[in-house]
């Protein structure tokens, strides 16, 4: 019993930090924010994802909110790759 006592504090600080995890995000808002990381790069400027568009598997049309649009999917090596579209 003497185990579970020393171990009763650090169990119940444990519930109480995962009690005050933030709510995940919602799956369009994840995907919006990585695409916002990936067009973010400084040779395509786009502050801000507007909308995108899922064109298939790893495969994204993305829509900044100045209007430029790009094409951004993962090659089969692997490699991410942005393209105006």
């Amino acid at each position: 019993m003497t185990g579970l006592r020393r171990w009763l504090p650090l169990l119940a600080l444990s519930c109480v930090a995962a009690c005050q995890a933030p709510a995940p995000k919602p799956h369009d808002e994840l995907v919006r924010d990585e695409l916002a990381l990936i067009v973010a790069d400084p040779q395509t400027p786009c502050s801000l994802v507007d909308r995108y568009e899922r064109r298939g598997r790893l495969h994204y049309r993305v829509v900044c909110a100045s209007g430029q649009a790009y094409r951004v999917q993962v090659r089969p090596d692997g490699r991410v790759e942005v393209k105006p579209d």
